[in-house]
């Protein structure tokens, strides 16, 4: 699909309900480029997020390890501020599977 008008009709289609902006708000007056502050007063600089799904390894204690942190880089361009991820941490002691929840 090029056009919202295609979008539409698709959506029309599926007797889906989805309201959509028709214009591409850029740069920082975009809608997720805005901070977001939490409840516990913590700030986010912005709304992007990354959620890679794979590569939570952790030492024997259950913290990430640093192939971990290695691998976030990648994922690290200046303009995003937030990761979500690391609900299950796996690390291997002597054949032994340990697995850590967040």
């Amino acid at each position: 699909m090029k056009s919202n008008d295609e979008f539409l009709a698709v959506l029309e289609e599926l007797d889906i309900k989805l309201p959509f902006d028709e214009e591409i708000i850029a740069g920082e007056s975009n809608p997720l480029a805005q901070p977001l502050t939490l409840s516990n007063g913590f700030t986010i600089g912005n709304r992007f997020c990354v959620h890679p799904m794979e590569g939570w390894d952790a030492e024997t204690d259950g913290n990430p390890s640093e192939l971990v942190f290695r691998r976030l880089a990648a994922f690290w361009p200046e303009w995003r501020k937030l990761i979500w991820g690391g609900e299950l941490l796996q690390s291997v002691l002597m054949g032994e599977q340990i697995q850590t929840n967040w």
